[in-house]
């Protein structure tokens, strides 16, 4: 029983080596966490969907948060499937026959020629390539503590990646275990112990596919604002009274104090993360929202020679990190709600062709190199609520500064559709266009120094939770403003 704990092990790690493989192949994509958990959802759905259609969402999950979308992780996975059939083909070789090789062989060659339309690097390949070795080497292990004999599991592992290649019904059903057995028997086995033993091997490896994918979804719809309202329901409101029901439905919810469009020394601000969280949390702010910004990596407003600034996917790991670490602080000390974000920020030598947008709760990196349209979509498929920020309007007749950013005010027909809010007020700047459209507003800071604390913030009726907030500013319910004065404006004022 435990060299079969063990051989499970053995094919979950080979799930993820793949999932691995594919992201060497995106170097923007996701994490090595979440691009498991992407991978994994379609295993489990191969295991349950007939003609290997886990694949297809695979694809649309990777698609979703990578540059290029579909076509590149499309891209990405046929090379991958060329690199693993690189480094099979050695065993598969003399334990084929040679007609049965001319599916991966023209596998290959349309893989290649797709990647070299992609732009795929010689380091991509070489990584590709050691990731598929390593997720071979690691299905190979996991076959030979099943049947006991490395040799065998030498001519198995050929057989069944081959019969994935013509996968019909969900989890290969009878293909695997055929081509199994009939590799078993040809390494000497009688074929009722070689039936059984690739039962059991399929079985074993089913069993993986069901529990690296299963965490791997789970992982994912913990995210969603959806199964955060089913798993944050409190266990006291199944079992209270009709009196106190009733109180509770009568209490009115106090409205949250938000700041959605904060920045600090990740990129541009001029205050560290726990320096912003105890400012915002001194001054009883119920929610944050840090959203530092992702820059064009050949952003034309910033000189060539300017150091590399703001959120990246090299360091989106390390600014994560951080932010979930003064999420508990802010959460124990000034019980407020610090929420994860990033700005979209697509600027352009043409300001009609510029434009950011806030991406609250996003917790995976989303590039802008493709466009601000591409990376809204990449940004709504991790979740988030989308804020077009700071949508200036040219004046008439007259010349206006070259860094802003006019794209929301002219193509606001066709951009609506991919964000959720428009801001109506950034700090005192008010523009009044976005009401006259009678697009959803709300109203934000901008913060990069401390003087941007105060002035018109959004006030959102819903509870202090993540998932709350996020799906309030997603949904097409009203918001509220309000203005914060500085005290000496206070003071003034009376």
């Amino acid at each position: 029983m435990a060299l079969l704990v063990l051989a499970g092990a053995c094919f979950a790690a080979a799930l993820a080596l793949s999932a691995g493989g594919w992201c060497a192949l995106l170097p923007r994509g996701p994490r090595a966490t979440d691009a498991c958990a992407r991978f994994g959802c379609g295993s489990l759905a191969n295991t349950f969907l007939p003609a290997q259609a886990g694949n297809v969402i695979r694809l649309n999950l990777f698609g979703r948060v990578v540059p290029g979308g579909v076509l590149a992780a499309a891209a990405a996975a046929a090379v991958f499937s060329a690199a693993r059939w690189l480094t099979l083909l050695p065993l598969a070789g003399s334990a084929l026959p040679p007609e049965a090789l001319v599916v991966p062989v023209i596998g290959i060659a349309l893989a290649v020629a797709l990647s070299r339309r992609r732009g795929a690097t010689p380091w991509m390949y070489a990584k590709a390539l050691g990731f598929a070795s390593a997720s071979l080497a690691a299905r190979i292990g996991g076959v030979s503590l099943v049947t006991g004999s490395l040799s065998a599991a030498l001519l198995v592992v050929p057989a069944l990646e081959l019969a994935g290649a013509v996968s019909v019904l969900p989890a290969n059903l009878g293909v695997a275990e055929g081509a199994a057995a009939l590799a078993l028997h040809a390494h000497g086995l009688p074929l009722g112990r070689a039936m059984t033993t690739a039962l059991v091997l399929h079985g074993v490896e089913t069993a993986a596919s069901v529990a690296f994918g299963g965490a791997g979804l789970a992982l994912l719809m913990r995210r969603t604002p959806f199964l955060h309202h089913i798993v944050t329901i409190r266990p006291t409101t199944l079992w209270t009274n009709t009196r106190t029901l009733v109180q509770t439905m009568r209490r009115k919810i106090e409205p949250l104090l938000c700041e959605l469009h904060a920045h600090t020394r990740w990129s541009d601000g001029a205050l560290t993360l726990p320096e912003l969280v105890d400012l915002y949390g001194r001054n009883g702010f119920d929610v944050l929202c840090v959203t530092d910004h992702v820059n064009r990596s050949d952003d034309p407003w910033l000189p060539a020679d300017a150091p590399a600034r703001g959120v990246t996917a090299g360091n989106h790991a390390e600014y994560l990190a951080e932010l979930d670490a003064q999420a508990e602080r802010a959460k124990r000390e000034y019980d407020l709600l610090l929420l994860p974000g990033i700005e979209l920020t697509y600027n352009d030598l043409d300001p009609y062709l510029a434009a950011h947008a806030v991406a609250v709760g996003c917790r995976g990196f989303v590039g802008v190199d493709d466009g601000i349209e591409v990376a809204l979509a990449n940004a709504r498929g991790e979740g988030a609520a989308l804020v077009a920020a700071h949508p200036y309007r040219a004046r008439r007749g007259g010349p206006f500064p070259s860094r802003l950013t006019l794209r929301w005010s002219r193509d606001w027909r066709q951009l609506q559709g991919l964000v959720d809010r428009w801001e109506l007020f950034n700090r005192h700047d008010l523009y009044g266009w976005t009401a006259e459209r009678g697009l959803p507003a709300v109203a934000n800071g901008d913060f990069h120094r401390p003087e941007h604390m105060h002035g018109w913030k959004t006030l959102l009726p819903c509870t202090k939770e993540p998932g709350a907030v996020v799906s309030y500013l997603r949904s097409p319910r009203p918001t509220f403003l309000a203005r914060i004065d500085a005290p000496a404006e206070i003071s003034e004022a009376a």
